[in-house]
């Protein structure tokens, strides 16, 4: 679920960063976008390190 959540985050603040016409507003999506990011950089590791077997983490994470 916390995955979809960062992922549905990024998705949305990349379109606001297409059709906005405001500087402020592209602003927040920036940082918007840059935090769900970051996150899921986090949540994806994990997730694979968890899915993976001890023997094939190192191959997956060199």
């Amino acid at each position: 679920m916390t995955l979809s959540l960062v992922l549905g985050t990024l998705s949305i603040s990349t379109v606001v960063l297409g059709l906005t016409e405001s500087v402020l507003l592209l602003g927040v999506a920036r940082c918007v976008a840059a935090t769900a990011m970051s996150l899921y950089g986090l949540i994806s590791r994990a997730l694979m390190s968890d899915l993976c077997t001890e023997g094939t983490r190192l191959k997956y994470f060199s």
